[in-house]
């Protein structure tokens, strides 16, 4: 079974993003709720329940380079890598739109973390690690809902999202786990809950099309 040494990070790096509101600070804030109506947010769709050549065209915005891979953010973001790793260090990569959308702003982080899966994950491990990412995220989205895995960059990934809420913040949650020669790669998405499925598409799907593995 796929079994992640330091899964708390993927807790800990939603705790960071929830916060980014209206300024250009990476670090948290004390925003107020970016609530909108439930038929904006609450429903996760399988839309992206596909390989990575069904996502689409990849994003074109700034190319960001993590420990072995890397990705471009949607066109109009900027990376705020080396601001996330001043405050969480277990965070490799992040970006985020600009200009900033108060009182939440769309942005998303990457982390690595050693798994014990070193060949073709089976389905059992793949299933193993859904299980674990949705219970570390369950004090902030405890109706998170596991979606059909998915191929990122040409390695297999799992997937989960849902409402999240952080103190008064709340927030969508996009996360994969992708499993790649013994390591997986967690790429989280938070946006506003203003947002729609389709908009959260129009950016989650070209940044995973662009994920590459050097």
């Amino acid at each position: 079974m796929t079994r992640l040494s330091r899964i708390s990070l993927a807790t800990a790096a939603l705790l960071l993003v929830a916060g980014c509101g209206g300024n250009d600070s990476s670090k948290s804030s004390s925003s107020s709720s970016g609530s909108a109506s439930a038929s904006s947010s609450s429903s996760a769709s399988s839309s992206s329940s596909s390989s990575s050549s069904d996502f689409g065209a990849p994003a074109t915005g700034p190319e960001v380079k993590g420990t072995g891979y890397s990705y471009h953010l949607p066109t109009g973001w900027q990376d705020i890598s080396t601001q996330l790793k001043q405050s969480q260090p277990g965070i490799d990569t992040g970006g985020r739109q600009s200009p900033a959308t108060p009182p939440f702003t769309a942005n998303l982080n990457t982390l690595k973390v050693k798994g014990n899966v070193t060949g073709t994950p089976t389905a059992a491990d793949l299933k193993s690690l859904a299980a674990q990412i949705k219970q570390e995220v369950a004090t902030l989205s405890p109706n998170v809902k596991a979606m059909d895995n998915t191929t990122i960059g040409g390695a297999p990934a799992v997937h989960q999202e849902g409402d999240a809420k952080q103190g008064s913040t709340s927030f969508f949650l996009v996360q994969y786990f992708v499993v790649k020669s013994g390591t997986n790669y967690g790429i989280t998405f938070a946006f506003p809950t203003s947002l729609t499925q389709a908009q959260r598409d129009k950016i989650v799907n070209p940044v995973l099309a662009s994920f590459t593995f050097s």
